[in-house]
């Protein structure tokens, strides 16, 4: 969508009454600015794991620390298997330091992750997109049960896109009934 939206609109456009571009325009910003919360609320979420893994690990005493939190961080975006690729390198590292660490790493990615995935990334989600934290739960849900990884990532998005699509709607039925009211 980001890298064709002028082509889209384009065809869209032409498919719509003059009279609507306006509204029609206006929706596509309204999910332009949805789009745009979603990949700066990933954006925080990531960084919030990377922080929290690359310190937990400083202080048990991984070496390479910010390169555990870094990598984290970024494949923490990757639902399901992002935590998982993230929490080997630590693992390894501390299992071929000292065997015992390996432990206190698994501990601490584990805290991490469940604190994201129950409650900073619903919240960090839920503002960044403006739903609330139980839809964004459900709609990961959902979408993941529908259309596995690719619904559970893009879940999200398509809900936040539809909320944003039937609040134009419902905005249009009005007027549309306004008109007909007026017009007997």
């Amino acid at each position: 969508y980001l890298k064709d939206k002028d082509k889209i609109q384009a065809f869209i456009m032409k498919q719509i009454s003059f009279r609507y571009h306006f509204e029609l325009k206006a929706a596509a910003r309204d999910i332009q600015q949805v789009l745009g919360g979603f990949i700066r609320g990933q954006l925080i979420v990531a960084a919030f794991v990377g922080i929290l893994t690359g310190v937990g690990c400083l202080v048990i005493g991984v070496p390479h620390a910010l390169t555990i939190g870094l990598v984290a961080g970024v494949t923490n975006i990757i639902p399901y298997f992002g935590p998982w690729i993230g929490g080997i390198m630590p693992v390894i590292l501390a299992l071929m330091n000292r065997p015992i660490l390996a432990l206190w790493v698994i501990i601490w990615i584990v805290i991490v992750q469940q604190v994201e995935s129950s409650f900073i990334s619903p919240q960090v989600m839920a503002h960044s997109v403006g739903l609330h934290p139980l839809l964004v739960i459900f709609s990961v849900l959902f979408f993941g049960s529908l259309f596995g990884i690719p619904g559970m990532i893009l879940g999200v998005p398509i809900t936040a896109s539809i909320k944003v699509l039937i609040k134009y709607v419902l905005v249009f039925r009005n007027r549309f009934r306004t008109r007909v009211i007026t017009a007997k």
